[in-house]
Formats: C-alpha cells, structure tokens, sequence
C-alpha cells in the first residue's frame, strides 16, 4: 500500500469506521455487520477530498472522458476527481446518476457534465458490499449510451458476494474494477496503529 492510500485508510479508520458487535448495524442489504463505514462522513470531508480526487484520477486518467456514479455516493468522489484534473492537462467533468429517469424536461437519468453517447467514463462508488448501487450505475449508464470502463470503491467490505456481481458486469461491457481499499486493508492499518 502506497502512503497516500494509507493516509486515505487512515482518514476511513478516523472518521468512517464504527465496530458495535452487541448491536450490529443494519446494511441496506437487510443483512447485518457488527462493522460499519459511514463513508460520506470521509468523502465530504474537505481535508479528504484532495486525496480522494488524486488517487481516483491516478487510477482512471488517460481511461475515461468523465466521472462519475450513482447519487449520492457518488457525488462528492466525483466532484473531488473533476475538482483535482483540473490541475492536470486531461480535465475530467463529473456527472451524477439520478436513482430514477426524470420524468420532466429531458428526461434521463444522468445529472452534471456527462460526456457524448459512446464516449469512456469512470463509474465510482463510496462503499462495496452488495454492489447495488454499482449495479444500477452499470445499467443507468448503459441506458444512457455510455461506455463504461473503470468501475471504482473507495472500499469493498469484502462481504456477500458484492465485488463478484459487480466484477462480472463489468466483464459484460469491457470495465475494469477497481477497489482503493479493501476491509483487509483497512484491518491492517489499525492492526499497525495498535
């Protein structure tokens, strides 16, 4: 693990990550954990944001023509992305998947700056563990006429059988999957901090 993907663990351990094994939590599977990442409370963070944006864009640079994913995980990982390109000379615009088609004006699914039917995008996500909101990104995207090829988490919980679904749509459009960090990783980094 790089430092700046270990500083990003760190910043998870901080201010994500909650652990109640008298009381789990309750996952928007219906499942239940006795761990828990309330990752918006990281990704939101400005402090974090510049992190967020450089390693994402590390990742999809030279890849994609935008970013973006399904609202609200998604927003502010992309935002962080367009906001860190900017810097650079390959400037992505973000865009937002809405949870449903908009029934007025123009319709459709997709919110922001999205790129051209056809063109390359980078689809990010919070948090993996089903995969659905990925899954629905997948498809909005795919109704939309975008080609997707990179699916990215900032952390796959690495429960139920999330990273597998995803993996294989991606595999149905050409996308590569990416996770920044994994539960072990993020176990490591606390096991090393004591």
């Amino acid at each position: 693990m790089d430092d700046a993907t270990r500083q990003l663990a760190e910043i998870l351990i901080d201010r994500s990550f909650l652990e109640n094994h008298e009381k789990p939590f309750l996952l928007a599977s219906g499942k239940t954990s006795p761990f828990y990442f309330e990752c918006s409370l990281t990704t939101t963070w400005p402090a974090a944001m510049p992190l967020i944006g450089k390693l994402v864009f590390e990742r999809i640079r030279g890849k994609v023509a935008a970013v973006g994913g399904p609202t609200m995980g998604a927003d502010p990982i992309a935002a962080a992305v367009a906001y860190f390109s900017a810097t650079t000379d390959t400037p992505l615009p973000w865009f937002s998947i809405r949870k449903a088609a908009k029934d007025h004006g123009t319709g459709g699914w997709l919110e922001g700056s999205p790129p051209l039917p056809g063109q390359p995008v980078a689809l990010v996500d919070d948090v993996l563990t089903r995969g659905g909101a990925m899954l629905d990104g997948l498809r909005a995207a795919k109704e939309s006429g975008l080609a997707v090829r990179v699916a990215l988490v900032i952390l796959d919980r690495q429960e139920q059988d999330g990273r597998a679904r995803v993996e294989q749509a991606c595999a149905e459009v050409g996308a590569e999957f990416v996770a920044l960090l994994t539960k072990a990783d993020v176990d490591a980094v606390r096991t090393a901090r004591g």
